[in-house]
């Protein structure tokens, strides 16, 4: 195994994380945004309503840039791997792939009908004395 699939095989479970603390920063980022749009409406409403129509296309125009955002990032988080799912991917992978792995089974198999015809004569022979 190189050493950039092993580097990657850690990065991935951070990916993840960075996703997520991305998209809970973008919905605090939403919260706020929306908190600082009340407080400057309430204090221009009566002064000027071109001042608000801006400030009401600004703020909507970031909030859906960060619901974008959050989006994006649980999307990406859903499909990304944690570091197990990876080493397990590549782990079984790697077996399936493997011929001397494959060979067991036959071997098992041929040891197994080996033993069975064994065990069937000493039967039958211990049927045979009674």
């Amino acid at each position: 195994m190189s050493m950039i699939t092993l580097y990657l095989f850690t990065v991935l479970g951070k990916i993840g994380e960075s996703m997520l603390i991305l998209s809970i920063l973008s919905g605090i980022s939403i919260f706020g945004l929306s908190i600082w749009f009340g407080t400057e409406l309430s204090d221009s409403w009566h002064n000027d309503k071109e001042k608000n129509e801006e400030n009401k296309a600004i703020v909507k125009k970031w909030n859906m840039r960060f619901i974008k955002i959050i989006l994006a990032c649980l999307i990406l988080n859903t499909f990304i791997p944690s570091l197990k799912e990876t080493a397990f991917i590549y782990i079984v992978g790697k077996v399936s792939q493997n011929e001397n792995i494959q060979e067991i089974p036959d071997k098992a198999l041929t040891i197994l009908n080996l033993k069975f015809d064994e065990y069937l004569k000493d039967f039958d022979s211990i049927k045979k004395e009674k």
